[in-house]
């Protein structure tokens, strides 16, 4: 019984140890994809507005690049949570959030 729990103490460590280890994966991915997922996955409560055109951008290959999906994602619904949470926090009964995507020299500017 010692050796099968001793066993499975080691066993968990490492599978601890490995979740520690933040593994990025950079693909070809849409800005406008990650933006429209972290829309959809955000808190945002009705009474506040959020402006999220993605139609106004239409469909440039300049949007592709090289992001890792799910951690910019997150990201993202993270902010756009934390937005609404101080919306909420002054008092007010209502509020917007807008969220605008646009470049600078080479760089990819998102704004909330």
């Amino acid at each position: 019984m010692e050796k099968l729990i001793s066993a499975s103490l080691d066993r968990t460590a490492e599978l601890l140890d490995n979740l520690k280890e933040v593994r990025y994966h950079y693909l070809n991915n849409n800005i406008l994809d990650i933006v429209d997922g972290a829309v959809a996955e955000a808190n945002i409560p009705e009474e506040i507005e959020l402006s999220w055109e993605r139609d106004m951008y239409g469909e440039n290959k300049r949007f592709y690049g090289m992001y890792d999906k799910y951690h910019l994602e997150k990201a993202l619904v993270n902010i756009l949570n934390n937005a609404a949470e101080a919306i909420e926090q002054t008092g007010r009964e209502d509020g917007k959030i807008s969220i605008r995507i646009s470049f600078v020299l080479k760089w990819l500017v998102v704004e909330i």
